[in-house]
C-alpha cells in the first residue's frame, strides 16, 4: 500500500505582516507539536551518505546525528550579504525591495533529504508521527497524492528507483519534526538565499547557485526526478553546486522553508540580524524556495507561497560557531 508525504491545499500570499528585527516568533498551539517530535533512536542502520567531492567545507563529521542522518552538512561562516532584489519587472514583486542582512555562521544539508531519507525516519518513529491532524500537518495524510515509499505492516519501503531522489510531498509539519529528529530545523529564508547566493571568494551574490548566467543543464528542469547532486559536472550535466558546494539549489524539487509566507524585507529597521521565520499562523500554507523552470525561476530570489503539490522537498540546517 503506497503512503503519501502530506497534502494540503493552495494559499495565496496576501498582505502578511512584516516582522520587526527584534521580533519574537510566536508559534500558535495549534503548533506546539512541533518540538514534541518522537525522539527515537533507529535500530537500523541509516542509509549511506552521499558523497560528492567538490568546492566548499561540507563534510559528514558535521552531522549531529550520524545514526539518523550520516549526510554531509556544509558550513557557512558569519557573512553579510544583500537578499531579494531591486529588478524593477513586476514579476519579480515578491522579492523586492533588497534589503541588507547579517547571518551568524550556520551548517546547510549539502544535498536535499531524500526519499530513503525518510523511510529510515518512518521506519524508526512510526507512520503517523504527529496524529491524524488536518492535510498538510503531517507526513502521512489520507487520501492525498501517491508518494514514492511502499508499506507492508508496520515497515517503508522506497519504489525501486526513488532510493536517493530528493523527498517529495512533504508537509511542513512533517519536515519541521524530521529536521528535529536530526537535531537541527528548517533553514530560515534568509539562509536558504545566502546558501543559494553567496560566495565566500568574493564577498559578493550571484544571481544563480552557480553564477551570474542563467544555464539550463545545471539544474534538473525536467519533470523526471533525478538522483540528488547529479548536476555536478558528470554525465553530461554542468555543475550547478553553489560556491560553497551546496547542490540542487535551483529547479529539481520546491524547498520547504521554515515559517509562514511574509513581505520583504524581513525587519523594519537596518541592520537585519538572523531574521527569525515568520509565525506559523492558522492556514499557512509555508513558503518554498527553489523549484522553477527558465532563468526567472531558477534564480536564487526566486521564492513562493503556493503549494507545489507533489514537489515540495526540504534540507535541514542547524546553528554553527564562527
Amino acid at each position: 500500500m503506497a503512503i503519501t508525504l502530506g497534502c494540503g491545499r493552495k494559499d495565496e500570499p496576501g498582505s502578511p505582516p512584516k516582522l520587526s528585527s527584534d521580533a519574537v516568533v510566536a508559534v500558535p498551539s495549534a503548533d506546539a507539536a512541533s518540538t514534541d517530535f518522537p525522539d527515537v533512536e533507529p535500530t537500523s542502520p541509516p542509509p549511506k551518505p552521499t558523497v560528492k567531492p567538490g568546492k566548499g567545507d561540507c563534510k559528514v563529521e558535521y552531522a549531529p546525528k550520524p545514526t539518523r542522518d550520516p549526510n554531509p552538512m556544509c558550513k557557512v561562516p558569519a557573512l553579510k550579504f544583500r537578499m531579494g532584489t531591486d529588478d524593477p519587472d513586476d514579476k519579480f514583486r515578491a522579492e523586492r525591495p533588497a534589503f541588507d542582512v547579517e547571518l551568524s555562521a550556520y551548517y546547510i544539508d549539502q544535498f536535499e533529504v531524500t526519499t530513503d531519507q525518510i523511510a529510515h525516519y518512518l521506519n524508526a518513529v512510526g507512520d503517523n508521527t504527529c496524529g491524524d491532524g488536518p492535510a498538510g500537518q503531517c507526513f502521512c495524510v489520507k487520501g492525498c497524492w501517491p508518494g514514492d515509499l511502499e508499506r507492508s505492516g508496520d515497515r517503508f519501503a522506497i519504489i525501486a528507483g526513488r532510493e536517493r531522489v530528493a523527498a517529495r510531498h512533504v508537509s511542513l509539519e512533517g519536515a519541521r519534526r524530521y529536521c528535529a529528529w536530526l537535531g537541527k530545523q528548517l533553514p530560515t529564508e534568509a539562509q536558504w538565499e545566502a546558501a543559494a547566493r553567496f560566495d565566500p571568494a568574493t564577498g559578493t551574490v550571484i544571481e544563480y547557485p552557480w553564477g551570474g548566467t542563467y544555464e539550463k543543464n545545471r539544474a534538473n528542469e525536467g519533470d523526471k526526478p533525478v538522483q540528488v547532486g547529479a548536476y555536478d559536472g558528470t554525465d553530461g550535466r554542468g555543475d550547478g553546486a553553489s560556491p560553497m558546494g551546496i547542490h540542487d539549489l535551483a529547479a529539481g524539487v520546491a524547498e520547504r522553508i521554515d515559517g509562514c509566507w511574509t513581505g520583504y524585507p524581513l525587519c523594519s529597521s537596518p541592520p537585519c540580524k538572523d531574521p527569525p521565520p515568520a509565525p506559523i499562523r492558522p492556514g499557512c500554507n509555508g513558503l518554498y524556495r527553489s523549484m522553477g523552470v527558465g532563468p526567472n525561476n531558477t534564480r536564487g530570489t526566486h521564492r513562493s507561497s503556493e503549494m507545489f503539490q507533489g514537489t515540495s522537498g526540504f534540507r535541514c540546517a542547524r546553528a554553527g560557531q564562527g
